[in-house]
C-alpha cells in the first residue's frame, strides 16, 4: 500500500468515528497496523501513538470495569486525541503533497 494511501485510510478512520465504545476498539486495531507502516516519519510516529495511546488507554479501562459507554470526560479525551492524529495526518499529507 503506497503512504498516502494509508494515510487517507487513517483520516478516513479517524473521521468515521461515531463516538462508541464498540467502534473503539477496532479504530484502535486498525490504526495501530497502519502507525507501523512506513508512511509516517519517527517524530510523527511519536506524536501519533502518544495521542493513540490516550484512546488504548479509555479503552483498556472502560473495559476493565464493564462500561458499555464512554464517559463524557472519556469521550472529550478521545475526541482531542483524534483531533491531534488527525492534525498530524493532515500536515504529512500537506508537506508530501509540496515535495
Amino acid at each position: 500500500m503506497m503512504r498516502t494511501d494509508i494515510r487517507d485510510q487513517a483520516l478516513r478512520r479517524v473521521d468515521a468515528y461515531d463516538g462508541s465504545i464498540k467502534v473503539l476498539g477496532a479504530l484502535i486495531a486498525e490504526l495501530d497496523a497502519m502507525w507501523s507502516a512506513e508512511a509516517w516519519s519517527p517524530d510523527d510516529a511519536k506524536d501519533i501513538r502518544r495521542a493513540w495511546g490516550v484512546m488504548e488507554e479509555i479503552y483498556a479501562a472502560a473495559l476493565n470495569h464493564g462500561a458499555v459507554d464512554l464517559t463524557v470526560d472519556d469521550q472529550q479525551a478521545i475526541k482531542k486525541a483524534l483531533a491531534e492524529i488527525r492534525q498530524i495526518i493532515q500536515k504529512v499529507t500537506d508537506s508530501a503533497y509540496r515535495q
